[in-house]
């Protein structure tokens, strides 16, 4: 039971510093990009969520059963992570070439492709992964 005090404990933990940091950073970026390159940003970020959606895809649900299945027997473990690995690295490239084919429909939209690719690459390649 002491196990699962503890890792309650950092849940709750993670949790709140997760709501936090927006709290702080917040007030930080919006200084410094000013309004209409803040406002670029939040635009470029929701069309990487929508990327993310599918590069995704559930994968992290099917990983941890996989990995719950499969935790007894080593070489079965490593199988199935580096098969997870593959699948996820793979689907996000596709996405990835997907949304710099993409990018240049950006300016119809009254944002240049130039800041667009300025904001969203750094955070498709953070968040693919996350």
């Amino acid at each position: 039971m002491d196990k699962v005090k503890k890792n309650y404990f950092i849940y709750i933990l993670y949790q709140a510093v997760l709501l936090s940091f927006p709290l702080i950073t917040f007030p930080y970026v919006s200084g410094a990009l000013g309004v209409n390159n803040y406002g670029i940003y939040n635009y470029s970020f929701t069309i990487v969520t929508y990327f993310l959606i599918f590069a995704r895809l559930g994968i992290f649900n099917y990983g941890a059963r996989e990995i719950a299945e499969n935790n007894l027997s080593r070489e079965r473990l490593t199988k199935s992570f580096r098969n997870i690995f593959v699948v996820q690295f793979i689907l996000t490239s596709i996405i990835l070439l997907i949304y710099v084919s993409e990018v240049s429909s950006f300016s119809s939209f009254g944002v240049s492709a130039a800041s667009a690719r300025r904001f969203i690459t750094p955070i498709i390649f953070l968040s693919a992964w996350g």
